[in-house]
This record gives C-alpha cells, sequence and structure tokens, in this order.
C-alpha cells in the first residue's frame, strides 16, 4: 500500500490513481477523496438479511448468527490486504478516528435493526448487543486476517459458541 510506504500525508490522489491504473478523473467518480479510497463503502445492514431478520420468529441468537454471517458475507477483502489496513491504522492514528466513526455507524445502524426486532421497552438492549456484537465482529475479522487459511464466514462460524458462551458468562450465577 502506497500510505504504508510512504505516509498517509505524504500519497496524494495522483499517486493512487496512477498506482491502480486509473484517471484522476475516474478516481474522483468513485471516492471524495484518498481516506475514502482507503475505506472504500462500509457495508451497510440493509437488504434482504436485515428483511429476513425482521421478519423471522426464531430464537434471537440464531438470527443474529444469522444477520451477522450474511453481512460479512460482504467484505471482500483478502487477508493480506487486512493486516496490510491494520498496520496503516497503527501507524496514522488520523486512519484509527475514521476507522472508529465507520464502527460507531455499523454499530448505530444495527442498533436499529435488532431495535425494530424487539419490544420497545427493550431498545436499551438493542444498544448492549449491537455494541457487544460490532466488537465480537471486529475481533473475529482481526483473527481471520492473522489466520487466512480459512475463509472469513467458516472463522465466524467457530468463533460464535465462544461469544455466546461469554454473553452467557454473565448471567450465570
Amino acid at each position: 500500500m502506497l500510505s504504508l510506504e510512504h505516509g498517509l500525508d505524504a500519497v496524494t490522489t495522483e499517486m493512487i490513481s496512477h498506482e491502480a491504473g486509473i484517471s484522476l478523473r475516474t478516481f474522483f467518480n468513485y471516492f471524495h477523496n484518498k481516506t475514502a479510497a482507503i475505506f472504500g463503502e462500509p457495508p451497510k445492514f440493509e437488504g434482504a438479511h436485515v428483511d429476513a431478520f425482521l421478519r423471522s420468529g426464531g430464537p434471537l441468537p440464531d438470527d443474529l448468527r444469522t444477520l451477522l454471517s450474511d453481512h460479512l458475507q460482504h467484505i471482500m477483502i483478502e487477508p493480506e490486504v487486512m493486516k496490510s489496513f491494520a498496520m496503516l491504522m497503527r501507524a496514522e492514528p488520523k486512519l484509527r478516528e475514521v476507522h472508529d466513526t465507520i464502527l460507531e455507524g455499523l454499530r448505530d445502524d444495527l442498533t436499529a435493526v435488532i431495535a425494530a426486532r424487539l419490544p420497545a421497552e427493550k431498545a436499551r438492549v438493542a444498544v448492549f448487543l449491537a455494541e457487544a456484537l460490532i466488537g465480537f465482529c471486529k475481533i473475529v475479522v482481526d483473527e481471520w486476517a492473522n489466520r487466512p487459511a480459512e475463509p472469513l464466514q467458516r472463522w465466524f462460524a467457530q468463533s460464535w459458541p465462544s461469544f455466546t458462551a461469554a454473553c452467557g458468562a454473565l448471567s450465570a450465577d
């Protein structure tokens, strides 16, 4: 990545478009600045998998697992790119702030989705669940990037029981 080689401040949109083999005009058709190019468009909680979650009458933990698993399918990133991305965020605090803002937006979106499924008096539960689930997904993606032998979906499925066990430990006597 250019930003790892040269530092974020030294990288220009011209350098990025040249490296990508596209014109500067094409670059700006897709991204409004270099930071947007680094992060891309985060997958939103919307579409058929959200509709299925909202219509389902199944157990909430099972439906949340399906919702998140389906959501993670939209992350089409290679493990090596993810590792480089993590290194870049450690090197560039400005990018960490942008990443945190993106995660906050995803958490807010997920909160709204979960709240729509729960009774109104449990709206606060949706906030707690969304925060925990976004944190869980972040951990899963980070771990997967360091052990890319398995697909992200499988890594998620294998990690889910540990997450639900941790949640259950909170209510254990």
